[in-house]
């Protein structure tokens, strides 16, 4: 059977925060590995380090020691090897990312909030140039979350999953390798919850996306194709499920 491309990688991953002379141990040794196409879900109670270890995978922050890995079309790029400016054009054609409270900006409408990656990692003259298929691309995944013909809506008519929806819409509008999501159910009821659940299963199955999410949720882990259970900064645990 062969084996699925490599999307990102970590060994040995350790972060560590100071304060007032006292180190607070966050990551003790974490080792990653993620498969193009499939998803895994990190599962762990609050203060284990799960949105820690997302921050270090989305280049928002680096790690005290290890390495991460991101395979691209190309090459292979190790992230402590890249400039800030790398870091972020990385970052930006590479990751998407999902978050627990939405982040939409209510002064654009629904279909703007889904164009907004595609606006910032361009030049004003290459996003006017491109705004044609862009904006195809935009409604093709509005189509893809269910909310065709509500482009025009302002975020504050939306339920909270609707949302959610627009917000996973915003995350694959580049294209990203690996979609990075934070607690995505987690600011949802039981029943909205469910159905974002049964939305990044299909994305990842339809669309071939790469989805790696950090919950506390077990119903959410239980969708993943692969359960990563993390305690005091160590993976204790790799299921599939």
């Amino acid at each position: 059977m062969n084996e699925k491309p490599t999307v990102i990688e970590a060994t040995g991953l350790h972060r560590h925060f100071s304060s007032q002379g006292v180190e607070l141990k966050v990551l003790r040794g974490i080792d990653l590995h993620v498969e193009k196409g499939e998803m895994v879900a990190v599962l762990g109670l609050s203060g284990v380090g799960k949105s820690t270890l997302l921050n270090l995978l989305g280049l928002l922050d680096t790690p005290s020691a290890g390495k991460i890995f991101y395979h691209t079309e190309d090459r292979v790029i190790e992230a402590s090897t890249l400039t800030e400016n790398e870091r972020a054009a990385l970052r930006s054609r590479f990751i998407g990312f999902v978050f627990q409270f939405f982040h939409l900006l209510p002064d654009l409408d629904l279909l703007e909030n889904v164009l907004l990656p595609a606006m910032v990692s361009r030049s004003s003259s290459d996003f006017r140039r491109e705004r044609r298929q862009l904006e195809a691309r935009a409604r093709e995944l509005i189509e893809h979350v269910g909310l065709t013909g509500r482009e025009k809506q302002a975020p504050n008519t939306l339920s909270g999953g609707e949302r959610q929806r627009v917000a996973i819409a915003r995350g694959l509008m580049n294209d990203p390798a690996l979609l990075l999501c934070d607690e995505p159910s987690g600011n949802l009821d039981s029943v909205t919850s469910e159905k974002i659940h049964r939305l990044f299963k299909t994305l990842s199955k339809t669309l071939g996306t790469t989805i790696l999410t950090v919950t506390h949720d077990p119903y959410l882990a239980a969708r993943a194709d692969r359960r990563l259970t993390m305690v005091d900064g160590r993976f204790v645990k790799d299921q599939e499920n």
